[in-house]
């Protein structure tokens, strides 16, 4: 905004939760190569985490684990905190209810599964991605946020304050990480909307446990109980058309990814100044949206 910079089709959004499905990916691919299971426990990667006997990848996966929400202030005030300083503080948040008994909604879930997909592959979160995703779907334009590098193209993002915008704040990407992070373009996201009606990222049969609904037993009026791995399934604002999707906001980010698979339509929106677009708003018929 400081130079009155148009955004393109090429310029870099930072994704916010939609960074969720390419996790959710990342797991259920090292699933299919039968190096963790749906059924594997938290303690077996972070052995002194309360209730990690009880917690299972898939309960992680479908936001059913019984962890809070958020980091609360940890990545918004802390610059220096590690990831292991952050998971002895997560360690000592109560749970919202004892694991697999509910959902609800959390962040920590997400950033726990980008750190077991580092200890399983033995490679950083950002490299796994770009070999056995990005790569794979040819996106060349996405990578994982940090407080260092200088990206050609990304967006600035800025957030509502008033009647005008203000920068947005400082936020620690060391940690806001797996559920949140991943930075990408419209085109990449389109190519990886592609890759999914093939077999290059996942099998057949994975695609349909990522795709698969399975919080039917707590039912929330059709939003998190429509969840999948990291995708919502035909949620309560679907037309009628069988949709996978997932939004994100944080701070100024507001993005929408959309696949009607059925239709074979993608919609995808990006925005780093809190513009917002209710796709519950579109109408699909014929051949208009």
């Amino acid at each position: 905004m400081e130079w009155k910079i148009k955004n393109t089709p090429d310029t870099k959004f930072v994704l916010a939760s939609i960074t969720k499905y390419i996790t959710a990916l990342g797991i259920t691919q090292l699933i299919e190569r039968k190096k963790i299971s749906a059924n594997s426990r938290l303690n077996e990667f972070f052995p002194d985490y309360p209730k990690g006997d009880k917690v299972t990848v898939h309960m992680l996966l479908t936001h059913t684990a019984g962890l809070s929400l958020d980091f609360d202030d940890l990545y918004m005030n802390a610059t220096n905190i590690t990831r292991d300083s952050a998971i002895a503080i997560l360690k000592r948040k109560p749970y919202l209810f004892e694991p697999g008994t509910s959902c609800k909604y959390s962040n920590i879930g997400y950033f726990l599964l980008s750190q077991i997909i580092e200890k399983v592959s033995g490679v950083s979160y950002e490299d796994y991605l770009r070999k056995n995703i990005f790569e794979k779907a040819g996106m060349t334009n996405s990578g994982i946020s940090n407080n260092d590098s200088i990206v050609l193209k990304k967006a600035g993002i800025y957030y509502r304050n008033g009647t005008g915008y203000a920068l947005n704040p400082y936020i620690n990407w060391n940690l806001n990480i797996g559920l949140d992070g991943m930075y990408s373009t419209i085109d990449d996201l389109y190519k990886l909307d592609r890759a999914m009606y093939r077999t290059s990222i996942l099998s057949e049969e994975s695609k349909k446990k990522v795709h698969t609904s399975y919080n039917k037993a707590y039912p929330d009026g059709g939003f998190i109980d429509s969840y999948g791995y990291g995708i919502f399934i035909d949620p309560y604002y679907n037309h009628g058309h069988h949709l996978l999707t997932h939004s994100g906001g944080f701070v100024g980010t507001m993005t929408t990814f959309d696949r009607y698979p059925d239709d074979n339509i993608f919609i995808a929106v990006l925005s780093n100044n809190e513009s917002e677009l209710h796709m519950s708003k579109l109408w699909l018929g014929g051949n208009s949206i």
